[in-house]
C-alpha cells in the first residue's frame, strides 16, 4: 500500500518551495514474516527559467528516507541531498541530470556508506502531423452487417 502527498508553494514567477511525503508498505497479503515500511520526506526549492533559459529548471532538496521491518530486525534512516537540472533545446529534445548524495555512515560495518547516485536522461518530443488523424475522422463509421 502506498500513500503519496505533494505540496507546492509558488513564491514568485520563477521560485517554488515544495514538500513530498511518500509511505510504502509491502506484505499486504501476510505471506512474508515481516512487513517492510519505507517512509520518505522531501523538502526543497525549484527555480524555473534558470540562467535565462525558457525551459530550464533547477531543483535542490533534502530527503530523509526511513526503512524498517515490522519485526524490528532492520532499521535504516538515510539523509540525502538531491540536485536536479532539466532543460529542452530545439523544441524537440530534452535532457535531465539528477545527482543524489547519501550523507550517512553505515552503523553496521562502521564504514562510510556515503555514495552518490546519478540519473541521466535524454528525450525526444515531436508533434505528429494531423493528416492521418483527420483522415480517420472524415471517414464514415464502420457499418455492421448480418446482425
Amino acid at each position: 500500500m502506498r500513500y503519496y502527498a505533494k505540496a507546492d508553494c509558488k513564491l514568485t514567477r520563477d521560485w517554488r518551495l515544495f514538500g513530498i511525503y511518500d509511505d510504502y508498505r509491502d506484505n499486504l497479503d501476510g505471506r512474508l514474516a515481516a512487513t517492510t515500511d519505507v517512509t520518505t520526506w522531501e523538502a526543497g526549492f525549484k527555480r524555473a527559467r534558470a540562467f535565462g533559459r525558457r525551459h530550464m529548471n533547477v531543483a535542490l532538496s533534502w530527503r530523509i528516507k526511513d526503512k524498517e521491518l515490522s519485526d524490528a530486525s532492520f532499521k535504516q534512516v538515510t539523509n540525502r541531498i538531491k540536485f536536479k537540472v532539466n532543460d529542452r533545446w530545439a523544441e524537440d529534445y530534452d535532457w535531465r541530470v539528477e545527482v543524489e548524495r547519501i550523507l550517512d555512515r553505515d552503523r553496521r560495518t562502521a564504514s562510510g556508506a556515503g555514495s552518490t547516485l546519478f540519473d541521466l536522461g535524454l528525450g525526444y518530443r515531436h508533434r505528429i502531423e494531423n493528416s492521418w488523424a483527420s483522415a480517420l475522422t472524415k471517414s464514415d463509421p464502420p457499418v455492421l452487417t448480418g446482425i
